[in-house]
């Protein structure tokens, strides 16, 4: 079987963007009660995963 380098990192970069998503679990279950801490808590999240 032949092996893509290229398609291989793309992969890597995505299975890396779920894996950070699953950390926040608190976003998943949504905890937050309140709407406006809730999307305070998005917002941290995405800063964090895309800094």
């Amino acid at each position: 079987m032949h092996y893509n380098k290229r398609l291989g990192r793309k992969r890597h970069k995505i299975e890396t963007v779920f894996s950070r998503q699953k950390g926040w679990r608190r976003l998943a279950t949504r905890y937050d009660g309140c709407a406006h801490v809730f999307r305070s808590a998005i917002l941290l999240a995405a800063t964090v995963l895309f800094w």
